[in-house]
């Protein structure tokens, strides 16, 4: 079983975490759980009779648009953020995912939970993640949940469209001068 943060935080509130999020053990009865894309892939039959929610975990390569067929039944898509260590400057986060969530949103139109893990998921960056489309989040260990929490109202307003969130100021302000 992979580690899981105890809480999350989903819809702007932190709340106990109830995902496993297991690797190839066996479902344990009653428990809502997450597998990869690929134990998805080759036990999709056994894992959608089972007897608790499954939510699916994709890797960050992954053209959501190809598979979105086989994984939009899921109540929960997770979406990996990394940091890749390149040695030329030290930290460099890898964003395929907010991609990958911008096009789970806006472009396949699913409406579950789509939730943010790793190392990259912390509190700096939340308002970006909510802004492509993602709604819940495992925050990496270390960071401190409320103040997180508390990073979402920094910004009252942008000025790029977004997959959520309040419509950018450019747009509100030619829907305003046309009426």
């Amino acid at each position: 079983m992979l580690a899981a943060n105890p809480k999350a935080i989903v819809e702007r509130k932190i709340v106990d975490n109830h995902w496993q999020h297991l690797e190839d053990e066996s479902l344990p009865a009653g428990q809502d759980v997450t597998v990869s894309l690929a134990r998805w892939q080759a036990e999709q039959d056994q894992l959608k009779a089972h007897d608790a929610q499954v939510g699916i975990r994709l890797p960050n390569d992954v053209d959501v648009e190809e598979i979105y067929s086989t994984i939009s039944s899921s109540p929960l898509i997770i979406l990996e953020f990394p940091i890749i260590d390149t040695n030329k400057r030290g930290y460099h986060p890898d964003g395929k995912a907010y991609s990958q969530a911008r096009t789970l949103r806006v472009r396949c139109g699913y409406e579950g939970e789509i939730r943010a893990i790793g190392q990259e998921v912390i509190g700096d960056v939340l308002n970006y993640m909510e802004r492509c489309g993602i709604n819940a989040f495992e925050l990496r260990e270390g960071e401190d949940l409320g103040e997180a929490l508390a990073r979402f109202t920094e910004f009252s307003q942008a000025y790029q469209a977004a997959a959520a969130g309040p419509q950018a100021i450019y747009l509100r302000r030619r829907t305003r001068s046309a009426a």
